[in-house]
């Protein structure tokens, strides 16, 4: 299994990342999207706007780094709550999915009932399956994915 995977993180740490990996999500997606959309505007239907198009999937590098970052949060929460962290990502992105593919978008709301959940809900005291008790403080390396 993957080291990132391993380990416990308390409810500061899980919304400190989220809102760390959204907040450069943001200025990544900002840095791509924003030049190439000038560019897409000052040249209107030239020739190169089909290059544009092309450019615009670079914003899928950084969106797919913080999925997987928000996986490995996500798996160390519930990890800490005592749950199977996998099981948890697989739900989630499942619900997702299926409401991209059934556009019944009601689903998403029960995706945003499980951030919540794992926000609000209080952590196993002591030592469980996946390990010790998390700190109270937010650590960098908490926050860190390693390999």
């Amino acid at each position: 299994m993957l080291p990132a995977l391993e380990g416990r993180i308390n409810r500061k740490t899980y919304i400190t990342g989220n809102l760390v990996g959204l907040g450069l999500l943001g200025l990544f997606c900002a840095i791509i999207v924003i030049p190439v959309a000038i560019l897409d505007l000052a040249l209107g239907n030239s020739r190169i706007a089909p290059v544009l198009d092309v450019m615009y999937f670079g914003v899928l590098l950084p969106v797919l780094l913080y999925a997987f970052y928000f996986s490995v949060l996500l798996v160390k929460r519930a990890h800490d709550l005592g749950l199977p962290g996998l099981l948890w990502v697989a739900g989630f992105f499942s619900l997702q999915v299926l409401a991209r593919l059934t556009d019944f978008y009601l689903l998403n709301i029960a995706s945003v009932f499980i951030i919540l959940f794992f926000c609000l809900k209080a952590g196993t005291k002591g030592r469980n399956n996946y390990g010790p008790q998390p700190r109270r403080v937010i650590r960098l390396r908490d926050l860190k994915v390693t390999f």
